[in-house]
């Protein structure tokens, strides 16, 4: 029974009862953000600003399309860490929905859905019924634990996150993206590089961009227009002459 408990659960127990017991001067989830707001949330139609609208397309699509990655991502994870096979679809079409699915996810990247997948799986998960379990458990610090979760340390979450993200890390796939075309390595290092020395959204829009110019030049060096005549059909399709050496040239 033992095994099946999350390391991470103890680690956020043991945390919060040390900075409880010894007045630890941390910053916590209390004294950083006021606490957590607990019952249900209230229903309010948002104002909607014309003058914002322009300015946060750009962010706002950026984001969809972060959260609609990172989330597809952490399901090819999961799908090799448990030997499943997802359903891409049904995740789009989930989060097509805003609202009867969560919040915008994407932007709070340190707490959303697409890693508990493979936090579960770690545990022991092997049934949708453990995200469900989830979501109760969440429910219930949120009317019932709420004001008990002021206490929880920031520093304490930060270390869970840290080993999270680095298990979801797949360093090994680092050194097989070197063995790509030097366009597809160059695009992984501008994105790598904005996502550290500039912003998240700089770094998605950027390798958007850039992978799909270096998926434009693929197509193009890869496809070739051949006029249908007699002789062609008795003889059949040649062969394109890139496919006897490198077809896709750097």
């Amino acid at each position: 029974m033992l095994k099946r408990v999350p390391g991470y659960i103890v680690a956020l127990f043991a945390g919060t009862a040390l900075v409880m017991t010894f007045k630890l001067p941390v910053e916590t989830i209390g004294t950083r953000f006021g606490g957590i707001p607990s019952g249900f949330p209230g229903i309010k139609i948002p104002h909607f600003h014309f003058d914002l609208l322009r300015p946060l397309i750009s962010p706002a699509i950026t984001v969809a399309m972060l959260g609609a990655i990172e989330s597809l991502m952490s399901a090819v994870v999961s799908d090799r860490m448990s030997g499943d096979k997802h359903n891409p679809n049904v995740d789009w079409w989930a989060r097509a929905s805003p609202t009867f699915s969560r919040r915008c996810l994407a932007a709070f990247p340190q707490r959303e859905q697409s890693r508990e997948p493979p936090r579960n799986i770690r545990s022991g998960a092997k049934t949708p019924v453990a995200g469900m379990i989830h979501a109760l458990t969440l429910l219930a610090i949120v009317l019932f634990a709420a004001p008990l979760a002021r206490f929880i340390p920031l520093s304490v979450l930060a270390a869970i996150l840290l080993v999270v993200s680095y298990n979801m890390g797949e360093w090994r796939e680092i050194t097989r993206a070197f063995e790509a075309i030097r366009l597809e390595i160059g695009t992984w290092l501008i994105t790598f590089a904005l996502t550290v020395f500039a912003d998240l959204t700089v770094a998605v829009e950027a390798g958007m961009i850039l992978a799909a110019l270096v998926f434009i030049r693929k197509v193009t060096i890869t496809t070739t227009v051949t006029k249908v005549t007699d002789e062609y059909l008795r003889e059949g399709p040649r062969t394109y002459p890139a496919a006897q050496g490198n077809p896709f040239p750097t």
